[in-house]
């Protein structure tokens, strides 16, 4: 019984290939072009419509994504902390207290 090696891909040979895709306008076409499954390319081009098929020079950037998301995170509390503020004037200028 054999089994089968499964064969491992590049990330730039993803990227490649979902360019590849672009430029023959066709998924079957840049698999026949490529010598791969047609499969893979459907999920490669899923991914980088997702955003997740990216070199990892570009995944440094962690940090950064933490602190951006801190960040949004602490906007809207204070969103929310102003809004209160402004229904309770609103609250209070009518009772006229």
């Amino acid at each position: 019984m054999e089994t089968e090696v499964r064969k491992k891909y590049s990330i730039e040979f993803k990227i490649s290939s979902v360019s590849t895709i672009i430029k023959y306008g066709s998924i079957t076409h840049a698999a026949q072009k490529l010598g791969i499954s047609k499969h893979n390319l459907f999920h490669w081009r899923k991914l980088h419509k997702d955003g997740k098929l990216i070199l990892p020079e570009a995944c440094s950037s962690n940090s950064t994504k933490d602190e951006l998301l801190k960040l949004r995170k602490e906007v809207k509390n204070v969103k929310l902390e102003r809004d209160i503020i402004k229904k309770e004037l609103n609250i209070f200028s009518k009772r006229g207290c």
